[in-house]
């Protein structure tokens, strides 16, 4: 799902820092326990779309933008829920002003049609413009080429409109490329279409995948046993450069309901550095920090391949870096979900699994 990075990163708890350039020493590695054993099932993704009713309505009570839009879905198509328009308009207005593209696309959905409200095109138009912005939505690109197409709510313009109906063609968007073949029988798509953002791990490639946009973020969650150690390897490449935002791979720890989150965080510096920070913090869910920050002296490379260990022991979460330096945070909640969130870069995420090689058989960097 496309997100914007502003100030809802905040609320995705994952902490978007940089890492300071004097890194403080981490603590020496704590004794691992040989008898935990590996998990290496299958990994389970956790969807919002999956999640109660009432565990959503949580998040989204403690401002999560990603339960706020997951809310306007569910009230807008009746979606484990009966339909309710007032309770969408309420939900996608907070979504689309957390810059959900899904939420603005149903806003400007609503206004555009009237429903659940006074019919506003012009309203409509704000919102689908605000879609293409954020997230560059293809229906929201799709509308727009009909509204600057017809006249619609704004000023004719066929050459704009044609602009936005080859974007929404070239996404995949069907009544795009339907209007495209209509208006020239020889058209085809472009040779390369965007690269999908997010793409989950399946039993054959265990590998979650992001490409994350200059300045966006995409995260998703995975069910953890806090009986057993996940290994993963880790890469961060192709970074891109924003003002605000660094380029970040970040790993979590939290409970299935609001709560902490223990982070492992890479993060690279400053723009055209091409190393690579580790650091670890715990995290309240209003995002004010539970502890100091810890930072890692060694740095790696954009594009290394990253060995991680995460397992629990006691009130502690640890992440086991390549095998030889360790970060600690303490806790006081449940681990019950792991976290991984990407911005500004393209990361692979690959879990071992069964059928896999073991721990000590992932290549280093």
């Amino acid at each position: 799902m496309k997100k914007s990075i502003t100030a809802l990163f905040a609320a995705s708890l994952t902490c978007l820092a940089f890492a300071a350039d004097t890194p403080s020493p981490p603590p020496p590695p704590a004794s691992i326990n040989p008898l935990q054993p590996s998990d290496l099932s299958a990994p389970v993704l956790v969807k919002w779309s999956d999640r109660s009713l009432d565990n959503v309505r949580l998040f989204a009570a403690n401002g999560r933008p990603s339960a706020v839009g997951e809310l306007c879905s569910r009230y807008r198509h009746g979606r484990g829920t009966p339909k309710d328009n007032a309770a969408a308009l309420q939900w996608c207005t907070k979504g689309a002003a957390l810059e959900r593209t899904s939420a603005q696309v149903a806003l400007a959905e609503m206004y555009y049609d009237g429903i659940g409200v006074k019919r506003d095109r012009q309203t409509a138009l704000r919102w689908y413009l605000a879609a293409d912005e954020t997230g560059g939505d293809d229906e929201a690109q799709y509308m727009l080429y009909t509204m600057y197409d017809s006249g619609r709510a704004v000023a004719k313009n066929r050459q704009k409109a044609l602009a936005y109906l080859s974007q929404a063609a070239n996404a995949g968007h069907e009544r795009a490329i339907a209007k495209s073949k209509e208006l020239n029988p020889a058209w085809q798509p472009d040779a390369e279409r965007p690269p999908e953002e997010s793409i989950a791990p399946t039993p054959a490639m265990p590998t979650q995948r992001f490409r994350a946009r200059t300045g966006h973020y995409y995260e998703a969650h995975f069910r953890f046993d806090k009986s057993k150690r996940r290994s993963f390897e880790l890469t961060l490449d192709n970074p891109g450069q924003h003002e605000q935002w660094a380029p970040m791979l970040s790993v979590c720890l939290t409970a299935e309901s609001p709560s902490d989150a223990a982070c492992l965080m890479f993060a690279r510096n400053m723009p055209g550095d091409a190393r690579l920070y580790a650091s670890a913090s715990t995290l309240a869910s209003d995002n004010q920090s539970r502890s100091d920050e810890q930072e890692l002296d060694e740095t790696f490379n954009v594009g290394d391949k990253i060995r991680l260990e995460v397992f629990v022991e006691g009130p502690q979460i640890h992440f086991l870096i390549n095998g030889t330096q360790e970060l600690v945070q303490d806790i006081v909640f449940q681990p019950e979900l792991l976290q991984l969130t990407c911005s500004t870069a393209e990361c692979d995420i690959k879990f071992e699994s069964g059928g896999q090689t073991s721990p000590n058989d992932f290549p280093g960097r």
